[in-house]
């Protein structure tokens, strides 16, 4: 897993998140929102468009909750690598 923030991951998840199916968006968004602890939605959109920084711990969730769709967040393609 990505440990580093900024430069690894350039501070957001949009591309990934743009190549999820439409169905699983809300389960996934709900489940990082739970599994990271943010308190409101906004949150989440901060997050996820890069207006405000990801931490360490929530890379390591925002990755486990997006490979059990089979999407690396970071780049938006298929991840084949159990160390992506």
């Amino acid at each position: 897993m990505n440990t580093n923030t900024a430069e690894v991951v350039k501070d957001k998840f949009e591309i990934g998140w743009m190549n999820l199916p439409a169905h699983a968006q809300t389960k996934l968004r709900d489940a990082i929102v739970k599994e990271c602890g943010w308190k409101s939605l906004m949150t989440f959109y901060t997050k996820k468009k890069g207006t405000s920084k990801i931490g360490v711990l929530e890379i390591k969730v925002i990755e486990a909750e997006f490979k059990k769709y089979g999407i690396n967040p970071w780049t938006g393609m298929p991840f084949f690598d159990e160390n992506y």
